[in-house]
């Protein structure tokens, strides 16, 4: 209303003026301040969300728990700023200064009884998916108003909204919506995420020693290198999303042996056999009887392994028990199998999945 008054008060001078007599110049009306669209949701960019700062946008802390995780994406809400005109410096830092280059002469203004909502994005700690999803749109006063894609790290949203109304972000992937409050940082849907967008990975390292026929020096074993790593999610592209109550556990081994054994014996390994992944509950794992065939370097000095898998499980587990135990065949040069024999004590580990 304070703008409103000023253009007011321009227009009456301007009309008192002209309308004396005497022939005298008339004066000039001052420029109108720019005004945004009422329907405005942009997407701009910001590196860092403390230097908003700098040019006057404080942002208003939002919830610790203010953010959005899907299978494809992971966007957290910095903190929301909220001003009824944005100037030149205030677009430029927000890198939106070239959509309204009018304001480089007057600030650009929200409008009789409106405000702008500035809120920048990062990414949750920890979040393993980043910049993916589906479709996204901010939805003002039941008015949907859809983004042309999905926001993400390193940018920042600005809606114009009336003065006092909230704005509500939803984003959609893989067939599931979850909506947040970019005024306040509260989830507008309840809060449904499922339990595995909340979870962050973890690995284990494993060692075994073989002692293969032929190949290892005698009163020696040659030493595997084992890395298993677990995560969770709630949709892939493959199998869809998990059926309630489930959550795909994304399965990652790696193994490696290293100097002449890694030429003269190539493994092939039994996965199912040799990997045995165990819930806190009991439940083992289900593994595919897939084999995983090593790679040998081009200097012939590394061999390596590289597989990976996925399990439905509860999506209640939070600890897995990791057991492994070399089973399959080591071949030679010459395609024959060679005898081998490992080390009596099997290699374990625990994996935690830890909420975020």
């Amino acid at each position: 209303m304070r703008r409103a008054g000023r253009l007011l008060v321009a227009a009456l001078l301007t009309v008192a003026v002209t309308g004396c007599g005497g022939g005298e110049p008339a004066t000039t009306a001052r420029p109108a301040e720019p005004v945004a669209p009422a329907d405005l949701v942009a997407i701009g960019a910001v590196a860092d969300p403390a230097r908003l700062a700098e040019p006057g946008l404080d942002l208003a802390s939002l919830p610790a728990e203010a953010e959005l995780v899907g299978p494809n994406y992971a966007i957290a809400l910095a903190g929301v700023a909220v001003t009824d005109q944005l100037s030149y410096d205030q677009l430029r830092e927000i890198n939106l200064h070239r959509l309204f280059p009018e304001a480089e002469a007057l600030p650009l203004v929200a409008g009789d009884g409106r405000e702008f909502l500035i809120v920048p994005l990062t990414a949750p700690e920890d979040a393993a998916t980043l910049g993916g999803g589906d479709l996204a749109e901010v939805t003002v006063a039941g008015e949907v108003r859809p983004l042309d894609r999905v926001p993400h790290e390193l940018e920042v949203l600005v809606v114009n909204v009336p003065a006092g109304a909230d704005a509500i972000l939803s984003i959609t992937d893989a067939g599931e919506t979850k909506s947040i409050s970019l005024r306040t940082g509260e989830r507008a849907d309840g809060g449904s995420d499922r339990p595995a967008e909340t979870l962050t990975g973890g690995s284990v390292q494993l060692e075994e020693g073989v002692v293969i026929n032929g190949v290892t020096q005698s009163g020696y074993y040659d030493g595997l290198t084992i890395r298993v790593a677990l995560a969770a999610t709630s949709h892939t592209d493959e199998l869809g999303t998990a059926p309630d109550g489930s959550m795909w556990l994304e399965i990652e081994l790696g193994l490696s042996y290293a100097g002449l054994v890694a030429q003269q014996a190539r493994l092939e390994l039994a996965i199912a056999e040799s990997l045995t992944i165990t819930g806190s509950d009991g439940t083992e794992v289900e593994l595919p009887a897939d084999t995983a065939e090593a790679t040998i370097s081009q200097d012939g000095t590394l061999a390596t392994i590289d597989w990976s898998g996925v399990a439905e499980v509860p999506d209640d587990l939070r600890s897995f028990s990791v057991a492994y135990t070399t089973r399959g065949r080591f071949v030679g040069p010459d395609g024959q199998a060679i005898d081998y024999t490992r080390t009596p004590v099997t290699p374990t580990g625990t994996i935690e999945l830890a909420e975020r």
